[in-house]
């Protein structure tokens, strides 16, 4: 188990195939989220593919204080898109919707794959 900031990832260029992030970048907020993104950039090797999923803006959580204090961003397509620019070569971005209690809630992600 890692847990530690994006800036404190000490690994050299190249060293990762695959990333799998689930429930990060909408706890971590949008300038941890761009820091860790960057650096995903550089210790990922050439071919490697990536899995993100986060917040939307349209999520029931959002706005919701959850335990320990926790407050989760919802972001925006824009937001998403300004993430991950420039960052691989390709980035696709997707919804992933889940719905509770027969439709009263719906958990309304971004689903983001990328290449290296």
């Amino acid at each position: 188990l890692l847990i530690q900031g994006a800036e404190a990832l000490d690994f050299p260029a190249d060293s990762f195939d695959l990333v799998i992030c689930v429930g990060v970048l909408d706890a971590a907020g949008p300038d941890n989220a761009r820091a860790a993104v960057r650096k995903l950039s550089e210790i990922l090797a050439p071919g490697a593919r990536g899995m993100f999923l986060f917040a939307s803006d349209r999520d029931f959580r959002v706005g919701v204080e959850h335990p320990f204090g926790l407050r989760i961003h919802g972001y925006s397509r824009a937001e998403v898109e300004d993430l991950f620019a420039g960052s691989f070569i390709e980035v696709l971005v997707d919804r992933y919707i889940t719905t509770y209690e027969g439709g009263r809630y719906e958990q309304n992600d971004w689903l983001v794959t990328i290449r290296n």
